[in-house]
């Protein structure tokens, strides 16, 4: 299943993202398999065929998917929404207050990681 946090639904409606994420759909079983190097994993579903299924695509309703205030910090806020989901942290944690702090942060970890030898 591949969620869509889409903040903007206005935008699009339901066709139009899936339709958009279909290649992604149809792509990342085959990614799974070849990264893990596992041929039987039930979540693909290669009991009847060797062709993995197809992910299914479920988009949040808007007052589920996180927003910021300022423009501009969108990009700081996925960052950290994707480290609260990779590490199981409430998304409670992502606020606007912080994001000054963690793009700052960012920059210092980016900053350092390139000088290192």
């Amino acid at each position: 299943m591949l969620t869509v946090y889409d903040s903007d639904q206005a935008l699009y409606d339901d066709a139009r993202v899936e339709q958009a994420m279909r290649p992604m759909m149809k792509m990342l079983p085959y990614f799974l398999l070849n990264v893990e190097g596992v041929t039987d994993r039930a979540d693909l579903d290669l009991t009847t065929t060797t062709k993995p299924r197809d992910f299914d695509v479920r988009r949040l309703p808007p007052n589920v998917v996180p927003q910021t205030a300022k423009s501009g910090d969108c990009g700081v806020f996925v960052i950290k929404h994707l480290e609260c989901q990779l590490a199981d942290i409430p998304l409670s944690n992502v606020v606007d207050d912080i994001m000054q702090h963690s793009r700052q942060k960012l920059c210092v970890d980016l900053f350092y990681q390139n000088i290192e030898p």
